[in-house]
């Protein structure tokens, strides 16, 4: 019941801080410059391969497929001084029910997720730099203290626009900070290279990056930390459906992400990979469009790699 409590305590936390998150677009503490904010819905389908999956035999089984709902939202400021400040967050919850054996440790399927981060730079003449930081939280349905884990990141970022075409990327160190030998990803750095390319219209937007993921899981074991890597890719349309209010857009999300994960073990290489479909709905609001220079910049989508790691190991 505690652990259960604790789990339930977290997704909760997350939750009130997102919904804080998605009113405070209005604060009067950057009157001074112009503001921006999105809000979005969206459904996201995971199929997993490769040998880690059910690689122990047994029950339960690790699911292959699964589906997930997920809600996020961003707001952001440029002052005149040219300083830029932004809140960003998300939260994720799948489809999968606590269907295993009562205290069996397993690595069968995500439970839940949820990242916030803030950003603090500087925007002028179409330049974006800037750094990062925030805290995240993954948990899976199995009873495993080692899985269900809190982690910080940091990092920095820059992005461009110039005419059609806006490009950047950030390096985002991730750590974990509720438990000493975590199943998930831990002492990792993560690289993202993004780039965009407004059609013609002006209405749609198809972009694509890569990431590659260097980190540890079990880093307190008795045969040391097993390292993980890994590359990923993904490409995205963002097309605006139709606007509301003055100077507001409701956004078409689309896109495939791909990650590939391997984990050099003291009992051999396993790999986990997942292809992840999603569609949604986002809804922009406040003064002004945010900078797709800005966007370029942001940390990768790190509970996606959160989520896949316990398969490796």
């Amino acid at each position: 019941m505690g652990f259960e409590t604790r789990k339930d305590n977290m997704t909760y936390k997350f939750a009130a801080a997102l919904a804080a998150l998605i009113t405070s677009g209005t604060s009067s503490a950057f009157a001074e410059g112009t503001t921006f904010g999105e809000v979005g819905l969206s459904y996201d389908n995971f199929a997993l391969g490769g040998d880690a999956l059910n690689s122990g035999g047994g029950f339960p089984n690790e699911p292959e497929n699964f589906h997930a709902g997920r809600v996020s939202a961003r707001v952001g400021g440029i002052q005149d001084s040219g300083l830029s400040w932004g809140l960003q967050g998300h939260y994720l919850k799948s489809s999968l029910g606590d269907f295993v054996i009562p205290g069996e440790e397993t690595n069968e399927g995500l439970k839940d997720a949820a990242q916030i981060t803030a950003t603090l730079g500087r925007y002028r003449n179409d330049a974006y730099f800037g750094v990062l930081a925030g805290i995240g939280s993954v948990s899976f349905t199995a009873d495993d203290f080692d899985q269900d884990t809190t982690y910080r990141v940091i990092g920095a970022g820059a992005g461009f626009e110039r005419g059609q075409w806006a490009y950047g990327g950030s390096l985002t160190f991730v750590d974990v900070i509720s438990v000493d030998n975590p199943e998930t990803l831990d002492n990792a750095l993560i690289a993202k290279v993004q780039a965009e390319y407004a059609l013609a219209n002006d209405k749609s937007f198809v972009g694509f990056y890569a990431t590659y993921t260097n980190g540890d899981n079990d880093v307190d074991s008795g045969s040391g930390a097993d390292p993980v890597r890994g590359p990923g890719v993904g490409v995205y349309l963002r097309h605006r459906l139709g606007t509301w209010g003055l100077n507001n857009d409701v956004i078409l999300n689309a896109g495939v992400d791909y990650l590939r994960l391997k984990e050099n073990g003291s009992a051999g290489d396993e790999a986990i990979a997942s292809t992840k479909a999603f569609v949604g709905v986002t809804v922009t609001f406040g003064k002004s469009k945010e900078p797709r220079a800005i966007r370029m910049a942001d940390v990768a989508d790190t509970t996606y790699a959160q989520a896949l790691t316990p398969y490796v190991d």
